[in-house]
C-alpha cells in the first residue's frame, strides 16, 4: 500500500500533462471566489444608499449593475472551471488506466498467480476512476471552499472585530473535526473498496463458470453468496456515510452557532449605533459564506481521504515490480545445425505457492531441428520446463539457456520471438481472426497471415467463415469449435516465424476428429523448427525423434519412441494403455 507523500507524488505525475488546464481551472476558482467574496460587501452598501437616499460613492443604479455583473462573472468562471476540470479529470484518469493497464501486463506471471483478475480489474476502474475525483471535483471545490473561508473571515473582521472574533473560534474546532473524521474515513474507503474487489472476483468467477452453477442447480446459493458479499459493501459505505454525516453534522452545527451568536451582538450593536443595516446585512452573508466554507471543507476533506483510499490501491499496484528486461544479447535467433537450441543443466523449481518442487535438478538438451516429446503422468513437471524457457518463472537453481545463451542474459522480447508457445487452452482474444493471429507481430501483412494459417491448417475454415479474416469471433473464440480455435492458436504463433516451437497439450482436449486434424497441422508446423511437444496423449509423440519421460519432476527414461517402447518402462506400459 503506497504512503500517502508516494500517493501525492503520483497523483501530481498523472495531472502534470494537463497542468495548464488546472491552471485555467484554478484560475477560475479565484475569479469566481472573489466574485463571490464582492457580492455581500456590495449588497451592503445598496442596503446603506437606498436607506439613506445618499451616496458617497457609486449610486443605487450602479451597484445593481455591479452586483449583476458580480453574478455574471461567477457562472462564467463556474462554467470554464467545470470544463476544463472535465478535461483534465477524464484525459488523467484514461492516462492513468493506460498506464495500470500497461503495468498489469507488464508484471511476472507469479504475480496472478496470487492474484484473482476480479481484484485487478476492480483496480482499473472503481479505484482509477475515484481518482477523477482529486483532479476534477474534491481539490478544486475545497480550495474555492478554503478561499471563502479565509476571504470571508478577513472580511468580517473588517466589518467588526468584535463579532469576527466568533468566526475565528470555530476554525481551528473545525479543522480538528475534520481531520479526526477524514481519518476514519479514508480507512473505511479502503476498506469500501477491498470489498468490491471481492465482489468482482466472485462475479468474474460466477460468469466464468456458469455451465458449472446451472449443471448443480446452484444458482440459488450463488445468488446467496452475491447478496451476502453486496450487503457487506452497503454496511461498509453506510458506515462511512454515518461518519461523514456525523462529523459534517457537529461542524454545521457549531459554525451555525457562532453565526447567531455573532448576528446577535451585531443587532446590540446596530442599537448602539456603531454598525448600520448595510454591514450587518453583509456581515451576515458573509457569516453565512464562511459557514458554508467550513461545512463544505470538512466534507471535501472527508471525500479527499476517500480518494487517498483509492489511491492507495492504485499506487500499490503501479509499484509493483514487474518482469525485469535484460539486456540485449547478440546471440543468433537460430543455431545451426546439431547446435543446441534449449538445454536445462540441473534446474529445480519450487513455486512460491507450493511447498514441494515441481523440478529437481533436470537436465537435457535439445538439438537445433530436433523434435522432442516430454511425456508423463499429470504433475510431472512438463508444463513447468515450458514455462522456464519463456521465463515466465525463474528456476530455483541450475541454467535454462535458449540458443546457448541463459534466459536470464537475454531480452525478455528477443527470447519470447525466438521461442513461441501454443497452450492447452488457445485463450483466443475478443475481435477478429486477423486481431487474433497479429497479437504477436501487430504488423504483420494480410499475406504473413494467410501463409501462416495453410501451415496451421486453418487457412480453409477462415476464409468459410462469414467476412473471413475480418469475422468477430466472440470472446474466448467462442463460435468456433475446439479444433477450430487450436489450428488458430497455432497459426498465431507461427505469423513470429519462431525458430523454436513449444506446444503445450494442444491436442488434449479435443476428440479424435478435431485431434487427427490438428495433429496433422503440428507436423507441418514443426518442418524446419526445433520443437518441444509436451503431450499427455501418445499419439502425437510417435512423429518425435526423442521422447523424455518425466515424473515427480524428475526424468525417468529417454530415448526414442521405438527404443523405450523396447525397454518395457513407463512409456511402453502407456502405449500399451492407449492401444
Amino acid at each position: 500500500m503506497g504512503s500517502t507523500p508516494t500517493t501525492w507524488q503520483r497523483l501530481r505525475e498523472v495531472f502534470r500533462p494537463y497542468r495548464w488546464w488546472l491552471v485555467l481551472a484554478f484560475g477560475c476558482v479565484v475569479l469566481g471566489a472573489g466574485s463571490a467574496l464582492a457580492v455581500p460587501w456590495l449588497s451592503g452598501e445598496l442596503v446603506d444608499t437606498a436607506l439613506s437616499g445618499t451616496s458617497d460613492g457609486l449610486t443605487l443604479d450602479q451597484l445593481a449593475v455591479l452586483l449583476l455583473v458580480l453574478f455574471v462573472v461567477q457562472a462564467v468562471a463556474a462554467g470554464i472551471r467545470g470544463w476544463a476540470l472535465a478535461h483534465a479529470g477524464q484525459h488523467s484518469v484514461r492516462d492513468l488506466r493506460v498506464a495500470l493497464f500497461r503495468q498489469v501486463i507488464s508484471l511476472p506471471v507469479p504475480y496472478f498467480d496470487r492474484t484473482h483478475s476480479g481484484e485487478i480489474t476492480s483496480r482499473l476502474q472503481s479505484d482509477a476512476g475515484a481518482v477523477y475525483g482529486s483532479g476534477a471535483g474534491t481539490g478544486p471545490q475545497a480550495a474555492y471552499s478554503l478561499l471563502t473561508v479565509i476571504g470571508g473571515t478577513g472580511l468580517l473582521f473588517w466589518i467588526s472585530p468584535t463579532l469576527g472574533l466568533l468566526i475565528l473560534v470555530v476554525l481551528p474546532i473545525a479543522a480538528v473535526l475534520a481531520v479526526v473524521s477524514g481519518r476514519r474515513t479514508r480507512m473505511l474507503s479502503r476498506e469500501y473498496q477491498d470489498q468490491q474487489a471481492l465482489t468482482n472476483t466472485f462475479t468474474a468467477d460466477t460468469v466464468a463458470g456458469i455451465r458449472v452453477v446451472k449443471a448443480f442447480g446452484a444458482e440459488r446459493e450463488v445468488g446467496r453468496r452475491y447478496q451476502d458479499l453486496s450487503q457487506r459493501g452497503v454496511d461498509l459505505g453506510m458506515e462511512r456515510a454515518r461518519v461523514r454525516s456525523i462529523w459534517g453534522t457537529a461542524t454545521a452545527l457549531l459554525a451555525a452557532a457562532a453565526i447567531v451568536a455573532a448576528v446577535w451582538l451585531g443587532g446590540r450593536q446596530i442599537q448602539a449605533g456603531t454598525l448600520t443595516a448595510g454591514e450587518l446585512l453583509a456581515f451576515i452573508w458573509y457569516g453565512l459564506v464562511v459557514t458554508r466554507g467550513i461545512t463544505d471543507l470538512s466534507g471535501q476533506y472527508g471525500r479527499m481521504q476517500q480518494v487517498l483510499g483509492s489511491a492507495d490501491r492504485v499506487v500499490g499496484l503501479l509499484s509493483e515490480p514487474g518482469e525485469q528486461p535484460t539486456p540485449e544479447v547478440t546471440a543468433p535467433p537460430v543455431v545451426l545445425p546439431g547446435g543446441t537450441a534449449l538445454e536445462l543443466s540441473r534446474v529445480s523449481l519450487t513455486y512460491p505457492s507450493r511447498a514441494e518442487p515441481a523440478l529437481q535438478e533436470v537436465s537435457f538438451r535439445v538439438r537445433a531441428g530436433e523434435s522432442v516429446a516430454l511425456v508423463g503422468p499429470s504433475g510431472a513437471g512438463k508444463s513447468s520446463v515450458a514455462r522456464l524457457f519463456l521465463r515466465m518463472y525463474e528456476a530455483s537453481a541450475g541454467e535454462v539457456r535458449v540458443s546457448g545463451v541463459e534466459v536470464r542474459e537475454q531480452s525478455l522480447a528477443r527470447l519470447r520471438s525466438t521461442v513461441t508457445l501454443v497452450p492447452q487452452d488457445p485463450h483466443l482474444l475478443a475481435g477478429t481472426v486477423a486481431d487474433n493471429l497479429r497479437l504477436g507481430r501487430p504488423d504483420a501483412s494480410r499475406v504473413d497471415l494467410e501463409r501462416a494459417a495453410a501451415t496451421a491448417h486453418a487457412l480453409d475454415f477462415i476464409t468459410a467463415l462469414p467476412d473471413g479474416f475480418d469475422t468477430v469471433i466472440g470472446e474466448r473464440g467462442v463460435t468456433l469449435s475446439g479444433g477450430q480455435q487450436q489450428r488458430l492458436s497455432l497459426a498465431r504463433a507461427l505469423v513470429l516465424d519462431p525458430a523454436i516451437l513449444l506446444l503445450d497439450e494442444a491436442t488434449s482436449a479435443l476428440d479424435a476428429a478435431g485431434e487427427a486434424a490438428v495433429r496433422a497441422a503440428i507436423t507441418d508446423a514443426m518442418r524446419g523448427r526445433t520443437s518441444l511437444i509436451i503431450a499427455h496423449r501418445l499419439t502425437t509423440v510417435r512423429a518425435c525423434d526423442r521422447v523424455i519421460v518425466m515424473a515427480g519432476g524428475r526424468i525417468l527414461e529417454e530415448g526414442s519412441p521405438t527404443d523405450l517402447l523396447e525397454r518395457g518402462g513407463w512409456f511402453a506400459e502407456a502405449a500399451a494403455l492407449h492401444r
